[in-house]
């Protein structure tokens, strides 16, 4: 069980000591005692814990020099204790436990400590209470030494005394302690608030420990035992540490701040360190480490497909740091198959923006997909996630074989007025056909000019061919080729990604004709008409016949077949001698006659040739030759048929041209 005293030296002695000739021998010590029951916080509930009406027994020991010198004298008192813990003692009145008495006591040489131990129970179980330095009042003391008597003592308030002698010599003491008003004229070699015993420095408020110096120069605040690798510890569960606040400004005005400073930079909300160059946040080690601020002016939007397939994302970038460096841009993302992500700018040097364009297709998925845009310079990498919607688009689905199809129409999609996206999805099973080459296999319809068609074709668009040219026309000698069928006509902007069959028309051939009549010995006017049929294009173009005219010779064009491996027809064909006997006369025709071929898919169908040769017996003439004409203008051959007919409509997958592929035939063309 701790005892705590609360001791007095009273003041009143001063003027008895000092007073007289011959100052008593003793020192005036007064002091309330309490038991405080084991806790370290004296003065806690104080007021039960009094040690009132108790014998006890207290030693004095006066020591030389420092608290742990030689004991010049020492003493003890057996004395009880009033109702409120107090009692009084004189000390150089008490028995003395040293050969040297109190009187033998030189004041005027070296510093004086008071040691001061107590057994409350009266017996010899002594407990040190304190042991502290004598100040100003027992120096009084040395006056009985003096060659004359003191006159007048004055604090100067700067912890020195001015004695003033009988004789008229003044002498200034000190500075022995420190003023609790302030000091002036201290000394820092000779002055200073502490201890010269190896003992710890403590400072309390309201009775409670707030801060510690160890006596090995450790501090700690809050804590009595700061961690042994650390000369500061600030303790708390409540509070935080507050290091100095200021603005990148009033920073960089730091005159030569030291390696290690560590300040709070309010512009740029970081606790920062001088590493000995520069001003670096915590979380960096060098001063060509790059620090910047990412900033995307807006973290969410949407592509609707319609109007637009693209989004450009601005990126904004800060540098906080100098000089200005290289920040490097990359997109992170999940995005569908089709889309795709660029920079405008893929590096900044310093501040600045950039634009990250998003391409859509109309074939994606829709749904939600987080874009990570990520700045990295040096060791420095910041993210910024940026939400992209794809918005969704209608859906038509054809598996089965279908023959001049209309999308708007067959689908009652909304038409002028309301721009949408469309993807059609066509199976294996699916094929598009037509029955007139005049009709396109498929069209989108009547939607509004503004909307979007997207055909994934894993089926067939397989247009009709060109019917060949038929007979009569002879004064053009003969009739052209009908031009191939359309595979896709669009009516507005398209996208396309064909993994099946898209194949135009091919054109049908052209037939060529010949109506002559010649002036023949014995016969008079004779007229002969000869001709072939144009074959007719893929997919199912028909030959051409006679058509209304009645022709002598003619040779049809043959139709051409269906399906993928459709085989063009071909032109008709005479090219055998013709005996016609017409009485005495017999009139022999030579024919090299051939209609114009029908085109494969994409392919136009060919000009037809003609040519006769004719001559005649006639008895007793004999054979005679009968000019004809030297034909070189047939009529032309049916155009290959469109792939794709954009009619000056956007097409996405397949740039203008004339295509043979195995999966494309046919011209893609306004």
């Amino acid at each position: 069980m701790r005892l705590v005293v609360l001791f007095f030296f009273l003041l009143a002695g001063i003027s008895s000591v000092f007073a007289q000739l011959a100052p008593p021998q003793g020192i005036n010590y007064q002091a309330v005692v309490y038991d405080i029951g084991g806790s370290s916080m004296p003065g806690v509930d104080a007021y039960d814990l009094v040690l009132a009406n108790k014998n006890i027994s207290v030693r004095f020991t006066i020591i030389q020099n420092n608290p742990n010198g030689n004991p010049v004298y020492s003493e003890v008192h057996t004395t009880t204790t009033d109702d409120y813990g107090l009692f009084s003692l004189v000390i150089g009145q008490g028995t003395p436990l040293s050969t040297s008495l109190f009187p033998a006591i030189d004041w005027g040489t070296g510093y004086y400590y008071l040691k001061v131990e107590i057994d409350k129970d009266g017996g010899n179980e002594f407990v040190t209470l304190s042991n502290q330095q004598f100040w100003s009042v027992p120096y009084a003391l040395f006056a009985n030494s003096a060659g004359s008597g003191i006159e007048t003592i004055v604090d100067n308030g700067n912890a020195t005394i001015t004695v003033t002698y009988a004789d008229g010599t003044v002498q200034t003491l000190g500075p022995l302690a420190w003023a609790l008003v302030g000091n002036a004229g201290t000394n820092d070699n000779l002055n200073f608030i502490g201890t010269k015993d190896a003992q710890d420095l403590v400072i309390k408020t309201n009775n409670q420990e707030r801060m510690r110096v160890k006596k090995n120069g450790q501090v700690g605040i809050n804590t009595a035992n700061p961690d042994s690798s650390a000369i500061l510890e600030l303790s708390s569960n409540q509070k935080g540490f507050l290091p100095p606040r200021m603005t990148r400004i009033e920073r960089d005005n730091i005159q030569n701040p030291a390696s290690g400073l560590l300040i709070f930079n309010a512009t740029d909300s970081l606790t920062e360190y001088y590493n000995g160059s520069c001003w670096l946040p915590t979380f960096m080690t060098s001063c060509t480490d790059c620090l910047f601020n990412l900033n995307l002016p807006l973290n969410s939007g949407n592509i609707d497909r319609v109007l637009s397939d693209t989004l450009a994302i601005q990126v904004n970038v800060d540098q906080t740091t100098s000089p200005d460096q290289t920040i490097s841009f990359f997109a992170i993302h999940n995005l569908p198959t089709f889309s795709s992500t660029y920079f405008t700018a893929d590096t900044i040097n310093g501040d600045g923006s950039t634009t990250l364009i998003v391409k859509t297709s109309i074939f994606d998925e829709p749904g939600m997909y987080p874009i990570a845009i990520q700045a990295v310079c040096g060791n420095s990498v910041q993210v910024k996630v940026f939400y992209l919607t794809i918005d969704s688009c209608y859906h038509v689905t054809i598996n089965s074989p279908v023959s001049q199809y209309n999308l708007q129409q067959t689908n009652n999609l909304p038409g002028i007025g309301q721009p949408i996206c469309v993807v059609v999805d066509v199976t294996s099973l699916g094929a598009i056909s037509s029955t007139n080459a005049t009709a396109p296999t498929f069209t989108s319809g009547v939607l509004d000019p503004q909307s979007h068609v997207g055909i994934r074709n894993y089926g067939s668009f397989l247009a009709r061919g060109g019917n060949g040219g038929l007979g009569g026309n002879f004064s053009a000698f003969g009739n052209p080729g009908q031009n191939g069928g359309t595979a896709i006509n669009m009516t507005t902007k398209t996208s396309i990604l064909n993994y099946g069959f898209i194949y135009g028309g091919g054109g049908g051939g052209g037939s060529v004709g010949l109506s002559q009549s010649f002036n023949i010995p014995f016969l008079g006017n004779w007229t002969i008409a000869i001709g072939a049929g144009g074959g007719g294009g893929c997919s199912l173009g028909l030959g051409g016949g006679t058509g209304t005219s009645i022709i002598g010779i003619w040779d049809n064009g043959d139709d051409a077949t269906g399906g993928l491996s459709a085989v063009p027809g071909l032109g008709g064909v005479e090219n055998v001698p013709i005996p016609i006997p017409l009485g005495p006369v017999t009139i022999t025709v030579n024919p090299n006659v051939q209609g114009g071929n029908g085109g494969n898919y994409g392919l136009p169908g060919t000009i037809g040739n003609l040519v006769i040769n004719i001559n005649a017996t006639v008895p007793i003439i004999g054979t005679i030759n009968i000019p004809t004409p030297a034909i070189t203008n047939f009529p032309p051959a049916g155009s290959a048929g469109f792939a794709v007919k954009k009619n000056n409509n956007v097409l996405v997958g397949f740039p203008n041209g004339t295509y043979q592929l195995s999966n494309l035939k046919g011209t893609i063309n306004d």
